[in-house]
């Protein structure tokens, strides 16, 4: 990252020219899926939890009760049915849906051009330019929703629209002259600042 130090809007103050790779990009899914899903992941597993306590429940019943060996084929099913609908709610956001999200991320890096091909950003006192072989966007940042960090990446999330990932690698000792600039930035125009984990 070339850092400039100016303070007027017709240069920038940093100069930044990156690639992102196929992990980092699978990783940047996994981790919004992750923020974006939670609440329905708790959902998910309560709601699998009692699933399969039906089911036991009425195994337990057709074990040891009249009424249950009365009734040992309708028990039975929905017993069975119980505790299927309960294991896959434990699984999905475990298991099935993470497999779904790598499969459809992989298959959408590696058509994107912009993704497969170097980023350019250069950041001023009034706004972000964005250049890529598909495209040059310039943002004023009150038109960012907020800024975040991960453990590999930064994220600039334009409002309504999508998230501009920066690699962390790509910025060496740098990385905290932009997390610093991202932190005065979030507070001048009251933007939301997050740390993803």
């Amino acid at each position: 990252m070339e850092n400039k130090n100016t303070n007027n809007n017709k240069e920038p103050i940093f100069n930044l020219k990156y690639r992102i790779s196929e992990e980092e990009y699978l990783y940047y899914n996994h981790l919004y899926a992750s923020e974006e899903f939670r609440d329905k992941r708790k959902k998910a597993n309560r709601t699998g939890i009692m699933e399969l306590v039906i089911g036991i429940a009425l195994i337990l019943v057709v074990l040891f009760t009249e009424l249950g060996k009365q009734n040992k084929g309708l028990f039975s099913i929905v017993a069975a049915m119980g505790i299927g609908l309960g294991t896959y709610s434990l699984l999905f956001y475990k298991v099935i849906f993470p497999k779904s999200l790598t499969k459809s991320a992989k298959g959408y890096y590696q058509k994107s051009k912009y993704l497969t091909n170097e980023i350019e950003l250069n950041f001023y006192n009034n706004r972000l330019e964005e250049k890529s072989v598909e495209t040059e966007n310039t943002y004023k940042w009150h038109e960012i929703e907020s800024f975040a960090k991960s453990e590999k990446l930064y994220f600039i999330t334009i409002k309504g629209k999508r998230s501009i990932l920066i690699p962390k690698n790509a910025l060496g000792d740098d990385k905290y002259i932009l997390e610093e600039f991202f932190k005065t930035l979030s507070e001048k125009y009251e933007k939301e600042y997050k740390e993803w984990k």
